[in-house]
């Protein structure tokens, strides 16, 4: 698929498993004409193939908010913007009310969890508060029957 898209956008969070997702064997598969643009994690493109792909002129471009040595940004990729081969951001794409109310809130839950002694949850039932849960680890998935929906 990745060599008939335009326009590749890379979505997903750093895990393991999507480790240079976008290895260097399907970074090639890109057209030479193609964009690719990465909001996702650093770590998700193979960054090296990336500058050497696109120095050679075999990507088209990249727009790129994240980056995989963070905070350093490869200086390859500084000259390729420089050159209007690349799109660099501050890692910014997170900067939305929403994500910045929805931070804040994060920071709220684990003061008053630390205030309270307890240690921070890294199971619950809901995946969306999954590391700040202040549910009582008797309630934890696989403990007493809790439901996980």
């Amino acid at each position: 698929m990745l060599a008939r898209m335009d326009i590749i956008s890379v979505n997903c969070p750093h895990t393991p498993a999507t480790f240079h997702l976008v290895s260097a064997r399907r970074l090639k598969l890109i057209r030479k004409d193609a964009y690719i643009v990465n909001t996702a994690r650093g770590g998700v493109i193979d960054e090296d193939t990336l500058v050497k792909l696109l120095e050679s002129g075999e990507i088209g471009g990249a727009g790129l908010d994240v980056y995989e040595h963070e905070p350093a940004v490869n200086p390859k990729l500084v000259r390729l913007a420089k050159a209007g081969k690349v799109t660099l951001l501050p890692h910014m794409g997170s900067a939305t009310i929403e994500g910045r109310v929805e931070m804040g809130e994060k920071v709220i839950i684990n003061i008053r969890t630390f205030l309270d002694n307890h240690s921070r949850r890294t199971a619950c039932c809901r995946a969306c508060c999954r590391p700040f849960c202040l549910a009582p680890q008797s309630s934890w998935p696989g403990l007493s029957g809790h439901d996980e929906t």
